[in-house]
C-alpha cells in the first residue's frame, strides 16, 4: 500500500478565508444571481422545479413499490 498524497496551498496575504466570507454576509444580490435578472432566475426555478417534481415523483414511487404500498394516494 502506498502512502497517500497530500496537497496544501495558502491563501494570499489579505485575501479572506472561506469562513470569513461566510460570516461577512455573503454575496450580494446581483454576485450570488451568477449577473442573471429576476425575470431570467424565475424562469430557470420554473424549468428546474418541473423536472424536480417528476424526478421526485418517480422515486416515491418507486419506494412505495419496493415497499409493497404501489398504491398512488394523491
Amino acid at each position: 500500500m502506498t502512502p497517500a498524497t497530500l496537497t496544501v496551498s495558502r491563501q494570499a496575504d489579505g485575501a479572506p478565508s472561506a469562513a470569513e466570507a461566510v460570516a461577512g454576509g455573503g454575496a450580494t444580490h446581483g454576485e450570488g444571481a451568477g449577473g442573471r435578472s429576476e425575470t431570467e432566475l424565475d424562469e430557470l426555478a420554473g424549468r428546474l422545479y418541473d423536472r424536480f417534481r417528476s424526478r421526485l415523483r418517480m422515486e416515491l414511487l418507486v419506494s412505495r413499490e419496493r415497499a409493497g404500498l404501489a398504491t398512488d394516494l394523491r
